[in-house]
């Protein structure tokens, strides 16, 4: 059976995670000693409560420092959304972060007990395999990535936890969102060498909308946001549905109305824009206006030149 991870699948098969790793984790010198077999110069480091492993230059460290204060800062967000405290849970969470993702592609089996899944981030974990359903997570990314992907991945173990209805639009936007932040992109322009940083979420509204006369009519958003392949595979289709949806999640969040929607979904197990009426209390062709303002305002639209 397949389940989606951010950017890819997670099998769950007859491979299990490195139960190693969580059985030395409670002890950070005896894993440090565990973790020096494996080719890399690994480093264990906890802080904030949170267990990484990496193989980081150490001057480097602060970002993740830098990531552990955002991921306190995004609990404390779910927390709300959810209406329950994320880290009442015991979770074990391990954060296996690299310097580049081709050593995730050759040594992920022999860490994590499972192949890399994803080309940027994805999580290794027994909590879907029905017949052992153990709370052992690993999140696997890279520097060369960036950290925003660990944001990205803990959010999707926080819905695995808490949402018993999951599909795939709705753990992937919702992943998107990882308020209070946002997805990002860099783009290299060939000709100048400049670097631009845009909002991928930005660049996916950008794409949709050059394919839709240039306009957003809630609904027909709405609609699109949720269109899956029949796979839980990551396309060009997934891609864009899953960040038009994540936008609306940032709206709605700005809004105060982020929890009451979702609840509603969970509880009605489809998204319309009668949904939003009911929670906003705004009429649907009021919520379309606001939401275009909304765009505008922060930014995302127009949309940034960038094509896919």
């Amino acid at each position: 059976m397949l389940f989606l991870t951010a950017t890819g699948l997670l099998l769950t098969s007859c491979l299990t995670v490195n139960q190693d790793l969580f059985r030395h984790s409670n002890d950070t010198e005896s894993l440090q000693r565990y973790v020096e077999k494996f080719p890399l110069n690994l480093r264990v480091i906890k802080d904030n409560g949170f267990l990484w492993l990496t193989n980081i230059d150490s001057n480097q460290y602060e970002q993740i420092h830098e990531t552990d204060e955002q991921l306190l800062t995004m609990f404390k967000y779910y927390r709300d959304i959810y209406r329950y405290n994320p880290l009442d849970n015991e979770l074990k969470i391990i954060i296996l972060y690299l310097k580049k993702s081709d050593e995730l592609k050759k040594y992920s089996r022999q860490i994590t007990g499972e192949p890399q899944w994803g080309p940027y981030g994805y999580v290794v974990s027994d909590y879907l395999k029905p017949k052992l359903k153990r709370d052992y997570f690993l999140i696997c990314a890279s520097e060369d990535v960036g950290t925003g992907t660990v944001l990205h991945e803990m959010v999707h173990i926080l819905n695995w936890k808490n949402l018993p209805y999951l599909p795939y639009w709705l753990d992937e936007s919702l992943a998107k969102a990882v308020p209070p932040f946002d997805t990002t992109a860099s783009y290299i322009n060939h000709q100048s060498g400049k670097v631009t940083i845009v909002s991928y979420n930005a660049l996916c509204l950008g794409e949709y909308l050059r394919t839709h006369n240039n306009k957003v009519v809630l609904s027909e958003f709405i609609a699109f946001g949720q269109k899956w392949p029949l796979l839980p595979i990551i396309n060009k289709q997934s891609a864009m549905s899953s960040s038009l949806m994540a936008l609306l999640w940032r709206y709605l969040d700005e809004r105060e109305v982020w929890s009451d929607c979702l609840m509603e979904v969970e509880k009605q197990r489809y998204f319309d824009a009668a949904i939003l009426e009911t929670c906003l209390g705004e009429s649907e062709p009021y919520i379309q206006y606001d939401f275009v303002e909304w765009l505008k305002l922060r930014k995302y639209l127009p949309p940034p030149v960038f094509t896919f």
